[in-house]
């Protein structure tokens, strides 16, 4: 009679260019009962399975991997942030914009490093002068200033953002809502949290966060329904 048990399994990645393999080393222990008595031995079986690595829409729609790609998509996102900035509602003290939207859109779009340069090189140019802040505004002040903390935050939501839809997140809306409202809190907690420097915390709930919700989670309702769609027509255009 010959008994087989696994006994634990190692499993670990190597990237391979844009793909990456999954190897799995299994130990199982085989008993063999004989007229010898039991005898005992460990055999070690490698499994590889070869899968795609996801990657953001903007990656897929543009195949080509090269440096004008990069740079292209990075400014076309720091285009995006600073026109969405300019379509305000003049709220006081935090204008009412859509740069939380784009946000969303080029973290689920360009994926972590490329989102999160569109939004420093955004930072960046507003700071050195160019009017691209909210209502045409400039200058370094606006990073220390009300909105400094808004501002200061879109490096790191659009990274975070960018993260999730590295691992596929953008394709299932429950994911998608999850990793949305993470870089959310981290707007609106670094927001409210400088906010609160100049006109105190409870006033800083109500006019930077509790006036947004409304206009927030009907954005995040916009961008949950249509992400997984485009990926669904995509996968069925390749299918």
């Amino acid at each position: 009679m010959v008994a087989c048990k696994q006994i634990f399994s190692i499993s670990y990645r190597i990237r391979t260019g844009s793909q990456c393999l999954v190897v799995r080393d299994i130990y199982r222990e085989h008993s063999m009962q004989g007229w010898t008595g039991r005898a005992k031995v460990k055999l070690r079986v490698i499994e590889q399975v070869q899968i795609r690595e996801m990657q953001p829409l903007a990656l897929v729609l543009w195949k080509r991997n090269n440096v004008v790609r990069d740079v292209s998509l990075i400014a076309a996102g720091t285009a995006l942030l600073a026109i969405c900035a300019q379509l305000t509602i003049p709220f006081y003290p935090v204008p009412f914009t859509l740069q939380t939207l784009s946000i969303m859109i080029l973290g689920l779009s360009l994926g972590s490093r490329r989102a999160a340069a569109s939004s420093a090189l955004y930072l960046l140019l507003g700071s050195m002068g160019l009017p691209i802040f909210a209502g045409a505004s400039a200058g370094f002040v606006h990073l220390f200033g009300p909105t400094g903390g808004y501002l200061i935050s879109y490096p790191f939501a659009a990274g975070l953002l960018g993260w999730a839809s590295e691992k596929g997140w953008d394709r299932s809306w429950t994911k998608a809502l999850l990793a949305i409202s993470a870089t959310e809190a981290i707007v609106f907690t670094l927001g409210v949290g400088a906010l609160s420097a100049y006109v105190g915390f409870a006033k800083a709930i109500n006019l930077g966060f509790l006036i947004f919700v409304p206009a927030e989670l009907l954005k995040i309702a916009v961008v949950i329904m249509v992400m997984p769609a485009i990926w669904n027509k995509l996968e069925k255009a390749q299918s």
